[in-house]
């Protein structure tokens, strides 16, 4: 299942179906006998089911449009990642993203989103003040 998910385009991932699905596929794990659980392949999946389960609000919180080419930037460099990333490209997929090993990452993808968004605001703030100050007519005498 995960194999159809990673070659969903970036921008159209539905980040709360594929959770609600992982949500059902680790229900499935829960219910497994002991046994089951201490083979290799169960284990190798519980961990891809686990790591995705972390990676997907990740995912959905760098969908976020305060996200610039800087912030990307960022990720690329906290991630070791070497190519350029272009989430509106239709080449870039989910699983290029989550070929970063964003699991490894909660935190640092965390804090770039939350430093994006405070951004946002600040840009948006500074467009208020220009618009105002571009329509005010001032003279001096």
């Amino acid at each position: 299942q995960f194999e159809d998910w990673m070659t969903t385009i970036f921008k159209n991932v539905d980040t709360d179906f594929l959770l609600e699905e992982v949500k059902k596929l680790q229900k499935q794990l829960k219910g497994c006998s002991v046994r089951m659980k201490s083979w290799e392949c169960f284990k190798g999946l519980e961990t891809k089911v686990k790591n995705m389960a972390t990676s997907l609000p990740l995912v959905q919180d760098l969908r976020s449009p305060a996200m610039r080419d800087r912030h990307w930037r960022q990720l690329c460099k906290i991630t070791n990642q070497t190519k350029n990333i272009d989430p509106e490209s239709d080449e870039f997929t989910l699983k290029h993203l989550l070929d970063l090993g964003l699991h490894s990452f909660v935190e640092d993808v965390a804090n770039i989103v939350e430093k994006a968004t405070k951004e946002l605001g600040i840009e948006k703030n500074l467009k208020k003040v220009v618009d105002a100050w571009e329509n005010m007519n001032c003279s001096y005498e």
